[in-house]
């Protein structure tokens, strides 16, 4: 599942793609070789093509020293040495070919490689103009023209982005999570306080968990219920920490590849893990899974067919009998011709993070970050700039739910093999937005007992379902809240009275984290509400008028058909709308007021089909306050509409 550091091995390119023009040449640089050296240099060439590459640059450094103007050596050396990732030994064999060859009429591939190596070194200027150079030669082989372009393309953007470097200032987590073996691809829980990450024990991929105490990191532990003797890693989790999606890797004899996994967790331990049903996997790679934070909509990269180059995003969302859909690539605006991976979606369902080799960047897989417009589409993709990008491959991204802080693995200085997990803060323009949630307990009102409901985040804005969460059988929830927006959140059960909460969150400041237990009114049989009081009014929290008016907001419409929706279900119900105001005001404005905004909601229902005899309405005025109207919170909190049953 980890990133491998991609190289380009130029002994390819010098032993495949040289073509005749080399061959002829090798024919003039061997007249220069006496009997001895000549067969020292066979010797070396079956070192090379035997990956002996010790013993190949042996070799040609004692052959070199005797025939110090042997062209074709000095490009096999600068060739092995790259691979190696000599850098700067390989720039100087490469200029010496092209000092001892003034004309190119050794071969023009030399130029390329020097671009390359340049590109490696940082030079990325000098490297821009290598390659404009290759490319103005009019080298005939296309695929390394073409392969040369992107080079270019790459080499403009990283001279551009040295000069104005974005801010980053990474730290190593260290222990418990960073340690002597390899971590990768960390995912946070909602609350910040555990932190699920891949680490590779010997050749083994396994998860572990680690968990944060008064704002230390204090453990690190194999999550053994998830844990198997193949690799497993990758993994994305809901919000609410119930459901993970993995990725998990047979090997052997008709074992398959790499498919996605999931496992679910509702108040115990983790389920035990099962493969996707459904058209998600399939014989191709299916890999690095992303959630978005209700668990319901699952983004991942595949080589599947039917993409738009290599490894493609693709995107299923799940319906509420808990299947998956067919999946549905991202498309142009956010994959290329080559490779696009590394999915994550932040909890605020609009900020985008991938890695991807087909865009402008510094070399390899770069990161990128894209938003999910108002119109559903999305916006322009964006690099996420030096020196979080360098020449080599970069990874999977993570990105705290307030946005403020990123999370990925790199190697640390004092050693290049290793991969640590590295936190850093992010900057402004590449900042999602800010996230809470809310949590609580569903439970009946009258006994207690802990409830299976749905909660349901609607943007009472354009209406739309914004989340869907389940409960488990404790009742408990948690659903995350964006910033940027008004929500209504709705709590339903059937055989329940619907509970109804407000979050204005479309100001500038964030709200702290929500704790909110919602205790529901079970629906009484017709006999017993003949003969039982009237219920406990339901203040109606998403309900809203015309300020000092009865004229009912479009934001009200979601609420209003929610009510409307129980009413059709429940047809022995007979409920009364009620009108409340804060004492602002005279007593008779204010009755009067109440009564024309409950009427509102009455001839609202009315006209969608609902029989006037089960309908009554009343104004109460400033009469009945639930809180205190000193504060502009409690006059707020007095101003409401409700309904009851009677």
């Amino acid at each position: 599942m980890q990133l491998k550091k991609g190289r380009i091995v130029l002994l390819f390119i010098f032993l495949g793609m040289l073509g005749c023009q080399v061959t002829a040449q090798t024919s003039r640089s061997k007249n220069k070789l006496n009997k001895k050296q000549q067969k020292l240099y066979e010797q070396i060439r079956v070192y090379n093509n035997q990956s002996a590459f010790e013993k190949a640059v042996a070799g040609l450094d004692k052959l070199l020293e005797e025939v110090p103007d042997f062209m074709e050596g000095y490009h096999m050396r600068g060739s092995i040495q790259y691979d190696q990732q000599a850098y700067t030994a390989s720039e100087k064999d490469f200029k010496t070919v092209l000092r001892l060859d003034p004309t190119g009429e050794y071969d023009q591939i030399v130029v390329y490689q020097l671009a390359l190596v340049e590109k490696a070194l940082g030079k990325y200027e000098e490297a821009a103009q290598r390659l404009q150079t290759f490319i103005n030669t009019g080298y005939r082989r296309e695929s390394t023209l073409s392969r040369a372009k992107k080079h270019l393309k790459d080499m403009q953007f990283a001279a551009a982005a040295v000069r104005e470097p974005v801010p980053f200032e990474p730290r190593n987590m260290g222990a418990p999570i960073s340690s002597r073996q390899a971590e990768y691809l960390p995912i946070l829980s909602a609350d910040g306080n555990s932190m699920i990450f891949t680490r590779r024990v010997g050749t083994q991929e396994d998860f572990f968990i680690a968990n944060k105490q008064d704002n230390e990191w204090i453990t690190a532990k194999p999550l053994s219920a998830l844990n198997s003797p193949y690799n497993e890693g990758a993994q994305t989790i809901s919000a609410d920490g119930r459901l993970m999606v993995f990725t998990f890797c047979q090997s052997g004899p008709d074992l398959g590849g790499c498919d996605l996994f999931y496992a679910e967790k509702c108040g115990g331990d983790w389920s035990k893990p099962k493969r996707i049903e459904g058209p998600i996997n399939t014989a191709a790679w299916e890999a690095q899974p992303s959630l978005s934070a209700d668990g319901n909509l699952l983004l991942f990269a595949s080589d599947r067919p039917g993409g738009q180059g290599g490894r493609d995003i693709w995107a299923s969302r799940r319906s509420r009998s808990g299947r998956w859909g067919k999946p549905v690539n991202l498309g142009p605006s956010i994959n290329t011709v080559n490779n696009d991976q590394c999915p994550f979606l932040h909890a605020d369902g609009r900020t985008f993070y991938l890695c991807s080799d087909g865009r402008p960047g510094m070399g390899g897989n770069d990161l990128f970050y894209v938003r999910l417009q108002e119109d559903g589409q999305w916006g322009t993709v964006k690099n996420l700039g030096y020196p979080i990008n360098t020449t080599s491959n970069e990874g999977t991204l993570t990105v705290s739910l307030d946005g403020t802080t990123a999370y990925f693995a790199k190697s640390p200085k004092d050693n290049p093999a290793d991969l640590d997990i590295f936190t850093f803060p992010l900057y402004p323009e590449a900042k999602p937005l800010a996230v809470t949630y809310a949590k609580g307990v569903v439970y009946d009102s009258k006994d207690e007992r802990k409830l299976d409901a749905t909660v349901e985040l609607i943007d009472l804005a354009t209406k739309r379902t914004v989340a869907i969460v389940q409960t488990c059988e404790d009742g408990s929830y948690l659903v995350c809240l964006p910033a940027g927006k008004d929500y209504a959140l709705n709590v339903n059960k059937d055989g329940y009275l619907f509970f109804s909460e407000h979050f204005a969150l479309s100001g500038a400041g964030v709200a702290e984290v929500v704790e909110l237990n919602v205790p529901l009114q079970a629906i009484q049989a017709t006999e017993a509400i003949a003969n039982a009081p009237a219920s406990e009014p339901i203040i109606l929290k998403n309900v809203f008028f015309a300020s000092g008016s009865a004229e009912l907001l479009p934001a009200s419409f979601s609420e209003l058909d929610r009510l409307w929706k129980l009413l059709e279900k429940q047809a022995t119900i007979r409920i009364q709308i009620n009108g409340h105001t804060d004492d602002v005001g005279s007593d008779e404005d204010n009755l009067s007021l109440s009564e024309a905004r409950a009427k509102a909601v009455h001839v609202y229902l009315l006209e969608k089909g609902i029989v006037e005899d089960r309908l009554r309405y009343k104004g109460f005025g400033e009469a009945r306050p639930i809180a205190d109207n000193a504060s502009e919170e409690g006059r707020q909190q007095n101003r409401r509409t409700e309904f009851e049953v009677w």
